[in-house]
C-alpha cells in the first residue's frame, strides 16, 4: 500500500520491503495500521466494479472494529492468509466480456462475526521461499489480455520486463 514511489521496474520493485501491518503474536494490526489504511481500504471496498478484497484477517477484524457509517463494503473484504502488508483486490467482468467469468457471489452479512471470528484462530505468516533464481510471473496471458497491455495509452510499469515482453509475444 506505498503510493509514495514512482514507478519502477521489477528489480527495484522486487527489493522493496513491504510494511507489515499485522501483529502476529497478538492476532491485531500493529501500531503501523492507521485510519489511512483503513480509508484506502474502505474506498477501494467502495468501488462498485470491486467484487473482493482480500486482506489478512487481523486486517478484516480491524475493519469491523471500526465505526463505519455505512457498513455495506465491509463484506467485500475477504480473510486470506498472507496479506499482512498488502490487499488483493478482485474486479467485476466488465459487460460484454464474453470469456471473463465472474465468482460466486459472496454471502450474506458483513463477514464480521462468526465469519471472521473463524479465521483468528489460524493467523500466521506466510514465508515465500525462492531458489535464488527469479521467478516468471507471466507464463502465458490470454490473448483478451495481451490486447489490453497492448493498448494506446496503456503505461504498464513492467514493460521493461523480459518476462512481460515473452508473454506478449
Amino acid at each position: 500500500m506505498r503510493l509514495d514511489h514512482p514507478p519502477m521496474g521489477r528489480n527495484a520493485r522486487e527489493s522493496l520491503s513491504e510494511i507489515k501491518y499485522v501483529d502476529y503474536g497478538r492476532v491485531r494490526v500493529t501500531e503501523d495500521w492507521s485510519e489511512r489504511q483503513a480509508q484506502l481500504v474502505r474506498i477501494a471496498a467502495s468501488d462498485p466494479r470491486v467484487t473482493r478484497i482480500f486482506v489478512n484477517p487481523a486486517i478484516k477484524l480491524a475493519m469491523c472494529r471500526h465505526s463505519w457509517p455505512d457498513r455495506a463494503f465491509l463484506r467485500k473484504l475477504r480473510p486470506w492468509h498472507g496479506h499482512d502488508g498488502h490487499m488483493h483486490i478482485r474486479l467485476g467482468c466488465p459487460v460484454g466480456s464474453p470469456q471473463c467469468e465472474d465468482q460466486r457471489d459472496i454471502p450474506d452479512g458483513d463477514g464480521c462475526g462468526d465469519e471472521v471470528a473463524s479465521w483468528l484462530g489460524s493467523v500466521y505468516p506466510v514465508v515465500e521461499r525462492h531458489n535464488g533464481k527469479p521467478q516468471p510471473r507471466y507464463v502465458s496471458m490470454p490473448p483478451a489480455c495481451t490486447a489490453v497491455l497492448r493498448a494506446a495509452g496503456t503505461r504498464v510499469a513492467a514493460m521493461d520486463d523480459p518476462h512481460v515482453e515473452k508473454a506478449l509475444r
